[in-house]
């Protein structure tokens, strides 16, 4: 059967291990907030488990999330963090910065990338700043290809990934064990983007003040953490 794919994901988020690479990211986010002033409210968008959220409480920010995933937004209130399931253009509240970590860009096509800036630039403060990591083409060509199957007592799960044409297509395969030792197959499929940071200028007003090189999978740069400012 098939499924959202995000939606899939989420369900089995809980099996993944990228404990290294996400606690390198989010520590790069954190380091380049806390070199700002006057940062207190922070929207965490695509906000996931709650996990970020969760650090940016922790730092002292006054925090939320949103997220279009309701069993993420389930997900991140568990572990205690305030989330909603609401899209980023229906927010209202203005906040002193903004983020989007792990990917949320790359979800985008350049039409949506550019409705998306928009409402980033509607709930920022004068002033404000708003930070995300777009995936660099050496991630999405030679990082992120090939297959993974990981597998727990439930489940067994095979992830697929191509990339072609600024396209990264992967295809999630979920077979849960049911009654009798019979599996049930769950299949979903997650596009991604590849942005330059050329398509991300021509297509919002918010200012590139600073663009940092990261590499989660060795030294040469697989990310890149930008950080925009409203004037």
């Amino acid at each position: 059967m098939h499924y959202n794919g995000l939606e899939l994901y989420a369900s089995i988020e809980d099996m993944l291990d990228f404990s290294e690479t996400v606690e390198k990211l989010y520590g790069a986010f954190y380091k380049k907030l806390k070199t700002f002033n006057n940062i207190s409210t922070v929207l965490d968008i695509g906000c996931g488990s709650g996990a970020f959220g969760l650090g940016l409480l922790g730092r002292g920010y006054r925090a939320q999330g949103i997220d279009l995933s309701q069993k993420m937004v389930e997900n991140s209130i568990s572990a205690g963090f305030d989330a909603k399931a609401v899209d980023l253009c229906e927010v209202k509240e203005k906040f002193d910065a903004a983020t989007a970590v792990f990917d949320v860009l790359n979800y985008l096509d350049k039409d949506g990338l550019k409705n998306f800036f928009g409402c980033v630039g509607n709930i920022l403060n004068s002033g404000g700043y708003f930070l995300a990591d777009l995936n660099t083409e050496y991630g999405f060509s030679v990082i992120a290809p090939g297959v993974i199957s990981f597998e727990d007592d439930e489940r067994y799960v095979v992830l697929d990934a191509e990339y072609e044409d600024r396209i990264l297509t992967t295809n999630i395969n979920v077979f849960e064990k049911q009654v009798g030792g019979l599996y049930d197959r769950k299949e979903g499929e997650i596009i991604q983007h590849y942005h330059t940071r050329k398509d991300i200028e021509s297509i919002t007003d918010l200012k590139v003040a600073e663009c940092v090189e990261i590499g989660l999978y060795g030294k040469k740069p697989d990310k890149l953490l930008y950080v925009f400012k409203k004037s």
